[in-house]
């Protein structure tokens, strides 16, 4: 894969701007890139295992399944006590 190329990736990766990859120092850039191969990876691979779970699976099968999915899908990431965007921005400021 060319320079260019991981430049890229990463960018669309993690919906940053060419610029603001391409400043980065070259171990951050190194190490951002291996994780972002990973994650395309493992994407990669959720998929084909779900594609072949609907093609061949049952019913049974993709409701137990889909019972991991849908206890991450509610977990709840905001801290205490931010119930909603404005709570939050009060107690946390508007810069992250």
């Amino acid at each position: 894969m060319t320079l260019q190329d991981q430049v890229v990736l990463i960018a669309q990766e993690t919906n940053s701007s060419l610029e603001g990859v391409l400043e980065f120092d070259m171990l951050s850039f190194n190490s951002l890139h291996a994780s972002c191969i990973r994650l395309r990876a493992q994407r990669t691979r959720d998929s084909a295992w779900v594609s072949m779970m609907a093609a061949q699976g049952t019913v049974k099968g993709m409701k137990k399944m889909e019972k991991g999915w849908i206890k991450m899908s509610e977990i709840d990431l905001a801290p205490e006590g931010a119930t909603d965007a404005a709570k939050f921005l009060r107690k946390f400021g508007k810069g992250l």
